[in-house]
């Protein structure tokens, strides 16, 4: 199958994809199975959100809300490169090429896999992406959420060095 027979662009942020509802449990099942970091959010008054980062976005579960602002219930993947990890793992065809939209250079299958293979332990990163999903209940946080993420790049932590310098031999002082 396409990426595009599970996937669809909403407009409401770069690169925000709504899944289709013959796929939502599968994109749920795969971010839970990869063991990617979550949060939840159950508040009063608002949609329930579950949120998993991964990559440059991650996946975004809203709940049927009566909140007249809130965001139409469903799953999105949020990030180029996390839409094409997830679709290709979940065996969707995805082109070489940059897809409609995606800026560029556009990693390929196996950098994407390595990249999200292991989070390095001390790495906050993911967490905090699904901590900044699941604060989108409405059509403006998320397009700001999806600008920001969007705007970040991608880059896996320095380990520290196991014999830090001292500050007198930085800089040779």
């Amino acid at each position: 199958m396409h990426w595009t027979d599970a996937f669809d662009a909403t407009g409401e942020g770069p690169g925000v994809f709504a899944v289709a509802p013959a796929h939502r449990g599968a994109v749920v099942d795969w971010a839970v199975r990869r063991g990617l970091p979550a949060v939840a959010t159950r508040e009063v008054g608002a949609p329930a959100v579950d949120a998993w980062g991964v990559l440059d976005g991650g996946v975004l579960r809203l709940h049927p809300h009566s909140r007249p602002d809130a965001l139409a219930p469903g799953v999105r993947v949020v990030g180029w490169c996390a839409l094409r990890l997830a679709a290709g793992e979940l065996g969707f065809d995805v082109p070489a090429e940059a897809l409609p939209g995606e800026p560029g250079p556009v990693p390929d299958a196996a950098t994407l896999h390595r990249r999200a293979a292991v989070t390095v332990p001390p790495d906050p990163a993911p967490v905090e992406q699904a901590e900044m999903l699941a604060t989108c209940i409405d059509a403006t946080t998320l397009r700001w959420v999806a600008s920001a993420l969007a705007a970040t790049p991608v880059v896996r932590p320095v380990a520290p060095s196991p014999r830090p310098r001292h500050r007198s031999q930085v800089g040779g002082v």
